[in-house]
């Protein structure tokens, strides 16, 4: 599910408005587009100053897709995600690079998917209940999008998370 925070980004990049999206720890930020002056006499024009990235690097579970451990059904207002954390001890899954596939138009379709792989270099299964995408904007992170659905990733096994972005015209 699109949370929130996903559609405050939208606001603000379609209306030039500064918006508050509540990051992982749950405090409000406000982005703001830029104000600069271009040309004389005082001609004004917006800038995007506050992109959104999801592509994360190996390892980096700050941003990108993750996944985590609560079984609390999703709010539109969820900010947070309990974590699964990264390496190879007990308890810990292998993050992937965040992975942004290219945009695929097929007929009426349009996609855009966001995959990552996971890997258990665990002794034991690992059940993840909840998956997550948080973007990085500003510096800070914002969940954008959660799901809850059981899964068990086996010793020595892969999981592969992937979100969709799809409209049909």
């Amino acid at each position: 599910m699109l949370l929130e925070n996903y559609y405050r980004y939208l606001a603000y990049l379609f209306d030039r408005r500064s918006e508050s999206l509540k990051d992982v720890t749950g405090t409000s930020r406000t982005i703001n587009p830029a104000l600069y002056t271009k040309g004389g006499k005082g001609t004004y024009s917006y800038s995007v100053s506050a992109a959104m990235e999801v592509d994360s690097p190996e390892g980096n579970i700050d941003f990108g897709i993750v996944v985590g451990t609560s079984d609390i059904p999703v709010s539109p207002y969820d900010y947070y995600i309990n974590k699964i954390s990264h390496g190879t001890s007990s308890g810990q899954l292998y993050y992937y690079s965040t992975q942004v596939k290219d945009v695929v138009v097929s007929g009426n379709i349009i996609e855009l998917e966001v995959a990552r792989s996971l890997s258990n270099q665990t002794d034991e299964d690992i059940n993840v209940n909840e998956f997550g995408l948080i973007a990085k904007i500003k510096g800070y992170y914002f969940l954008i999008a959660r799901e809850v659905s059981p899964a068990t990733v086996p010793s020595g096994g892969f999981l592969e998370v992937s979100f969709k972005f799809k409209t049909t015209v």
